[in-house]
């Protein structure tokens, strides 16, 4: 009898009927918290974002040209910048400083012909920088900076011939927008760079001509300083389409302060036909607060941006023909940028929108684009 009891035992099926158990269960337990989610359950979106908590610092320095001291950090410079000599003696203009848009460049030009003609120059760096919790504080730094060069030294070893012969004159150099042979566009303006800072800069010695068949007309320009740029002047032309130019440029227009001046400059350029450029105009609605709207390339590289502050419309003129995005920063404290949050303090990034799609642009075609807003 003990036996067969064992073996009726033994036949029962417990796992199988363990597992039909579980399964009714749990799947009359999913169906109950399905009704239950959603009758009262709560959806809650978090945002997550990256703060700005990158500590200050020196990144890099570099004397690439004798009259020349470039300070590099990681992000745009907070606080007070100040370089003091070491190894030489100097009033305070003994340097020019040329900041830059970005902020995270810092150019000193050495006015006196003893300081940088030396070879070492060290110096006392005091400039901000976080501490572990982001707090800013000064910090001294000693840096010694060299200036060297294959020219240098060919020079030094054919130093008895170079006495015997006149020196190569050097000029100032000068950069522009536009070369030689090449296209300029109708919205823009031809920017001069010199190499160094200027000290005079003669603006009569600057010629524009326009080529009607055979004959050179001359052209008017504006010249003005570019306030954002130490070194940068632009030349304003009202252009004609399709048009070629001739911009010739005499010895002595721009002298640094050391005294040299450029050589002869001669560009010879043509502008676009209107037909070419296309136009996207922008009608902005729900707008509640200041807007930077930014044109965009595919990727995403920015080409253009503009605020607005109230439902309206914007115009992005002479576009190439290419496809193009849009990108809307709702900016909340006004300062043009992007910013993002704090989460100590309570801060959200600021709300960040994109046009659905790309923006096909062609020649000679205007491209009515209305948006409207998120809440």
């Amino acid at each position: 009898m003990l036996d067969s009891a064992v073996l009726q035992a033994d036949t029962i099926p417990v796992d199988s009927a363990r597992i039909s158990l579980l399964d009714s269960t749990s799947t009359q337990l999913d169906t109950m918290l399905a009704e239950r989610a959603g009758k009262y359950s709560i959806f809650i979106d978090l945002f997550m974002f990256q703060e700005d908590n990158t500590p200050q610092y020196l990144s890099d320095y570099n004397r690439p040209d004798p009259r020349k001291l470039e300070f590099y950090f990681n992000k745009p410079l907070v606080g007070k910048f100040t370089a003091n000599p070491l190894n030489f003696d100097a009033g305070e203009d003994w340097f020019i400083r040329e900041d830059f848009i970005v902020g995270d460049t810092l150019v000193y030009w050495i006015r006196d012909s003893i300081v940088y003609n030396l070879d070492t120059l060290t110096f006392r760096l005091n400039y901000m920088i976080t501490d572990s919790v982001l707090n800013y504080y000064p910090y001294d730094d000693t840096v010694t900076m060299l200036y060297s060069s294959q020219e240098t030294t060919g020079r030094r070893r054919q130093a008895r011939q170079e006495e015997e012969e006149e020196e190569e004159k050097e000029f100032l150099g000068l950069n522009l927008n536009v070369k030689n042979r090449a296209t300029m566009e109708m919205n823009a303006a031809i920017r001069i760079t010199p190499g160094h800072p200027v000290a005079f800069a003669d603006p009569s010695k600057i010629s524009l001509f326009y080529k009607e068949d055979t004959v050179e007309i001359m052209e008017n320009f504006s010249f003005l300083k570019d306030t954002n740029y130490l070194r940068s002047y632009i030349l304003g032309v009202n252009w004609e389409e399709g048009m070629s130019y001739r911009l010739f440029i005499e010895p002595g227009a721009f002298t640094d302060i050391y005294e040299l001046t450029n050589d002869t400059t001669i560009v010879s350029f043509t502008t676009r036909s209107l037909e070419y450029y296309g136009k996207i105009i922008l009608a902005l609605t729900n707008v509640s607060e200041n807007l930077v709207v930014q044109l965009m390339s595919t990727e995403q590289k920015i080409l253009s941006e503009k605020s607005i502050e109230t439902d309206g419309t914007i115009e992005f003129p002479f576009l190439a023909p290419s496809n193009y995005k849009l990108k809307v920063i709702f900016d909340a404290n006004r300062n043009g940028i992007w910013d993002t949050g704090d989460y100590l303090n309570g801060i959200q990034p600021e709300w960040v929108e994109y046009y659905s799609g790309e923006i096909n642009v062609r020649s000679n075609w205007d491209m009515e684009v209305n948006w409207r807003l998120k809440d």
